[in-house]
């Protein structure tokens, strides 16, 4: 039978765990959104804002793995409280980061600053920025659109 105290911080384990994977579910769609729009509307982003989307997808990137840790390590405690203080996470065990010991907490948080900076990379250039000297889509600018259908033709 489990003590009465333990049972609170098992609820709060399996909601941290569910929150934590609605968090990665949440980072793969928007990194997944963000390289679309690269790949497929790319030239009519400004090149002065390119650089913030890969930053972005760079600090997303970083904030899933900081979520994966937690919710990787997650299943091997019973109770929220020996988990969120354990010291013993993924990166203790590898050699050259042996000296690494950052408690389950400081990875929840980690995940949600690079989370955060990564929305900040990309809303603050796109509101401060100046979107009279951005080009125009193609279809708004028909001598634009008349110069790619020229190089198209010339393709085939």
């Amino acid at each position: 039978m489990t003590n009465d105290t333990e049972a609170p911080y098992d609820e709060q384990l399996k909601l941290l765990f569910d929150y934590t994977k609605f968090h990665i579910g949440l980072y793969t769609g928007l990194v997944t959104l963000m390289l679309a729009v690269l790949a497929f509307g790319g030239d009519q982003i400004p090149t002065d804002l390119m650089w913030c989307a890969r930053l972005a997808i760079a600090l997303i990137a970083v904030a899933g793995m900081c979520g994966g840790i937690v919710v990787g390590n997650i299943p091997e405690h019973k109770n929220f409280h020996t988990f969120w203080n354990c010291t013993s996470l993924p990166l203790s065990s590898l050699p050259i980061l042996s000296c690494v010991k950052c408690k389950a907490k400081y990875w929840a948080t980690a995940e949600h600053v690079f989370f955060w900076i990564a929305i900040l990379v990309v809303v603050v250039p796109v509101v401060l920025a100046d979107s009279s000297t951005w080009e125009k889509p193609l279809a708004s600018n028909p001598s634009r659109l008349h110069s790619c259908m020229e190089v198209v033709e010339k393709r085939r």
